[in-house]
């Protein structure tokens, strides 16, 4: 794990980021495309190829 820089946000919701782990480690989904049928389909289908949690 990498230290948070100095523009990396410090929370995420609930959550309290800790450190980096690499780029495009966590997937943060916008409002407006959680409304878009094919966002999510897409969403779908590339959570699993990103490995286990």
């Amino acid at each position: 794990m990498h230290p948070l820089g100095p523009g990396d946000p410090r929370s995420i919701g609930a959550y309290r980021l800790l450190g980096r782990l690499g780029a495009g480690a966590v997937k943060v989904v916008h409002p407006h495309f959680a409304l878009d049928k094919e966002f999510r389909a897409r969403f779908r289908r590339e959570v699993p190829m990103e490995g286990p949690p």
